[in-house]
């Protein structure tokens, strides 16, 4: 391989780099992440502006900058190419050979310098100084003997003009190279070791010859035109229905995409284009779900549309976007969004954004995000079912305060449920400002939201397995608005930089709750409607931990570079219809995200990046677990008291030192806080509702720095039981003993301890003791009141008397006497339980899993967060 054509490697990298990279989602091998669209994406369907890209001054002179460190990673070995073997005849001298024998022939370069210059709206030049040294040899000239060329050329200036523009059928953006001015001449060769070389050195002419031989041979425009024709034109070898028919391409011999009338082929796609499997998304919860949507992202646009701008020397890209997929049988018909013009982002041509400068700068219209929801919507991605054989807290023990009459359905037992959702509008999408506010103590929460998600009338219909079949019990349909903010992240095992999901409060995320189709169960609607909001949120680990972060770009797909994540932000305010209040910040045309470079150059040769990370511990400060009837409330109750834990976390950095981290936690394996500047962080989560076994999990980075968050999470481990012990009793006739029965959710039954007084007198100590002699009481009636206390200090209660205690026989000495479970009594002090309002008798109801109802909600926040990310440009596998 020729240096030339080496070149391109890098020469064309520091030019388009960002805008390939960036439009093939940061790394999908060669752009082919989707399936193929049979003929492509209808090019009349897609929107100009859709995204846009600004790659300012400040940026190139850092691309410039590391170019240097870029060809050296990529060229380990160096520069260096072979001197093709040639020969000559000359008058007089005879035969001239170079290099036709021997392996000497061999130069290396090194790039001492590279200019990037825009010169006009769609012109680049770049500007290269090269150092070339080496030998050529042999160099065979006829009978005046054999020589030595000895090659030093130092800072030859190379210079290669790049013109952009948009092909006139396809609008998708090209690139040419213009001449490309380079000039040896004879300074740059000194001839030696034959035993005429101060002869050969006065003729003059020979040298010249020499010259004009290697100038032939290194023809640049000639191997560069023929790199960028290999390039820019679309294979068609994996597929032959990539080809856009419709505008005349075919799949030629040569597996391009080519017109077989005009012979003209077909730009290469510079982005995305394919058929998306958005029922991926939830394969974990939903396994077959088919919604499959095509997509289109491509570099380009109008014919005549502007790259470069000379007075910024800055480079701008416009991508053309769209979304379309085939009506799903599981939602109604809607209408698309209209395929409209999109503006320029008020960046394209700038700096800086409001007097902040950046390297580059990304805007996500709302347009293109709003096609691509009703596209995921269209094609069926929320026509989930979640029952317990996927996500085994769903079931009737998990529903028991919402539909508290679903025991007398499944006579007591805990059965399986499943959760239909029933989507009746398309999701819409407003681009807020994206703002945490913190609190005070250097916790931030979420002030106002960067997306916000709109659902009007989500269905959900739970069944229930009863009398040997699924039968629906009820149908909740709600109003949905989800507040989301986005941070930065990082995973240490990629070596890649994440955008992950933050959640705003969800206090107020569903209203005009309503409860129908409730024939089966006789629950009061009304307060089924008024408990839902609050139960949102108690499966957020289980349906949270299915999706995970999407990648930003690859420093070894970059060859290097990273971006570093600035802002992210609403960028030109938007007039039309918006869920965002003014206090709020109000709506925006553009999802803006900005950005400096950074330069890894461990990743630039593919490599892994080189990372210093952070360590990272955290334990338990202190815990509070509210009472179980705190949150069973009456009508009308718009807010309960949540449990709680006080982390107490702390790291240490790069430096040795544990000053200027920051944190974040995750709970259950759900989704990621924002970034907390303090040691001492309280977590309060409705999944702490669900008795048993917790988990945070924290992380910490440098402050700022995305790439030294600690690859290992801390752990901490803890356990959540408000719910006091199930008592009951069970009395001896033959033995004058009863007999003390406890059982606990989460305590063993032999860790259970156990008091009780007579008639009202003192309590015994806490003991295992589990019986008591009422010998003495031979019958005289009493009443015992026993209490058991589990290893969470819960305590339940029961009293019982003597005329209560009627045996069903009279008793045979065997030890098996009669017995009646005693109800719960009220609780004592900040734990227990008792009947609800409207349950019946409430006698030992068992209401374990009373917050795990959740499920419905959660599942429809973690749909519409996935939707979000994933059509902000997620890597999805090849379908």
């Amino acid at each position: 391989m020729s240096m030339f054509i080496r070149f391109r490697k890098w020469w064309l990298l520091g030019a388009l780099w960002l805008m390939t990279a960036m439009a093939c989602d940061g790394g999908c091998s060669g752009c082919s992440c989707l399936a193929p669209i049979p003929g492509g994406y209808p090019v009349p369907k897609l929107m100009d502006n859709s995204t846009q890209i600004r790659l300012t001054s400040s940026g190139i002179d850092f691309i410039e900058q590391n170019l240097g460190p870029i060809v050296s990673s990529l060229l380990p070995t160096g520069l260096s190419f072979d001197v093709p073997p040639t020969e000559t005849s000359v008058a007089v001298i005879g035969k001239v050979e170079v290099c036709k024998s021997g392996s000497g022939c061999k130069l290396n370069a090194t790039i001492k310098q590279v200019n990037l210059l825009p010169r006009s709206t769609d012109n680049l030049d770049i500007n290269i100084a090269l150092d070339l040294k080496g030998q050529i040899k042999p160099v065979k000239v006829g009978f005046l003997g054999t020589c030595t060329i000895d090659v030093d050329i130092v800072n030859k200036p190379v210079k290669a003009p790049l013109k952009f523009k948009n092909h006139a059928k396809t609008k998708r953006m090209q690139f040419d190279i213009g001449k490309v001015d380079v000039k040896l001449d004879d300074k740059d060769f000194k001839i030696k070791d034959c035993f005429i070389g101060s002869v050969v050195e006065l003729l003059s002419f020979l040298k010249s010859l020499i010259v004009d031989q290697l100038t032939k041979q290194f023809d640049l425009n000639k191997i560069l035109q023929e790199q960028i024709q290999n390039f820019s034109r679309q294979p068609c070898k994996d597929n032959p229905a990539v080809c856009p028919t419709s505008l005349g391409y075919q799949c030629n011999s040569e597996k391009l995409c080519q017109d077989p009338g005009t012979k003209e082929y077909a730009p290469n796609v510079l982005g995305l284009e394919g058929i998306m499997d958005a029922g991926a998304l939830f394969g974990g919860l939903a396994p077959g779900l088919d919604a499959k949507m095509d997509l289109g992202l491509i570099a380009g646009g109008k014919v005549g549309a502007p790259y470069v701008d000379p007075q910024s020397t800055g480079l701008r890209v416009g991508i053309m976007g769209g979304a379309q997929s085939k009506q799903n049988s599981c939602v109604p018909l809607t209408q698309p969004p209209p395929v409209l013009p999109i503006q320029d982002i008020e960046f394209i041509n700038a700096n800086d954004y409001k007097g902040e400068k950046f390297h580059v700068g990304i805007g996500v219209a709302k347009l293109f995000l709003d096609t691509s929801l009703w596209s995921a919507f269209n094609a069926g991605v929320l026509c989930i079912s979640l029952g317990t054989d996927t996500v085994d807290q769903i079931s009737t023990g998990t529903l028991g305060v919402l539909i508290q009459s679903l025991s007398t359905l499944t006579n007591g037992k805990n059965m399986p449920v499943i959760l239909s959702l029933r989507p009746e509008q398309a999701p819409t999408l407003d681009i807020g400002e994206g703002v945490y506010k913190d609190d005070g103590s250097g916790k931030l929460t979420l002030d106002r939201p960067l997306l916000n998600v709109t659902l009007k009338d989500f269905s959900i219909d739970i069944y229930a397995f009863y009398f040997d079949r699924y039968a629906r019990v009820l149908t909740i349909t709600t109003d949905v608005q989800l507040p989301i903010g986005l941070s930065v992240a990082f995973d240490a095992k990629s070596g890649k930089a994440q955008l992950v999901p933050i959640l705003g409060d969800l206090a107020k995320a569903f209203t005009n709750v309503r409860v129908t189709n409730t024939e089966p169960i006789a629950d009061d609607p009304k307060a089924i409607a008024d408990a839902l909001p609050v139960l949102i949120g108690a499966l957020g680990g289980q349906l949270g931990s299915a999706l995970k972060p999407f990648d930003l770009f690859d420093p070894k797909d970059l060859r290097g570079f990273e971006l570093k994540i600035k802002k992210i932000t609403g960028v030109t305010p938007f007039t039309g219809p918006c869920n965002i209040p003014a206090d709020k910040g109000g709506c925006y045309q553009f999802l803006g995200i900005f950005a400096d470079l950074g330069f890894n150059p461990a990743a630039a040769g593919g490599g892994k990046p080189i990372v210093f990370s952070t360590d990272t511990w955290a334990s338990v400060y202190k815990k509070n677990s509210p009472t179980w009837q705190s949150f069973v409330a009456t009508h009308g109750q718009v807010s309960r008291p949540a449990p709680e834990v006080t982390l107490q976390v702390g790291g240490m950095g790069p430096d040795g030192q544990g000053a200027n981290l920051e944190y974040s936690y995750r709970v259950d394996g759900g989704f990621w806080s924002p970034w907390h500047n303090i040691n001492l962080i309280t977590v309060s989560d409705p999944r702490f509702w669900l008795v048993g076994k917790h988990k945070i999990e924290v992380v910490s980075r440098v402050i700022g720095e995305v790439s030294s968050q600690d690859p290992t999470p801390a752990v901490v481990e803890f356990m959540m039981d408000p719910y006091a012990p199930k008592v009951s009793a069970r009395m001896n006739p033959a033995t004058s003993h009863v007999t003390f029965i406890a059982s606990d959710e989460v305590t063993p039954e032999d860790k259970i301890e156990f008091a009780f007084n007579v008639n009202g007198g003192p309590y015994t100590n806490w003991s295992a003791m589990r019986t008591f002699d009422f010998a003495a009481y031979d019958g005289v009636d009493f009443e015992l009141n026993i209490e058991a206390r589990d290893e969470e200090g819960n305590i339940g209660r029961a009293t019982l008397k003597r005329s209560a205690l009627t045996p069903a026989s009279s008793g045979n000495g065997s030890g098996q006497g009669a017995g009646l479970d005693a109800p719960d009594g009220p609780e004592l002090g900040s734990h227990g339980r008792e009947s609800l309002p409207g349950a019946g008798s409430g006698c030992n109801c068992n209401l374990w899993g009373a917050s795990e109802e959740g499920a419905m909600g959660m599942a429809i926040m973690t749909i519409f967060v996935a939707m979000t990310l994933h059509l902000m440009g997620r890597r999805k596998k090849r379908a």
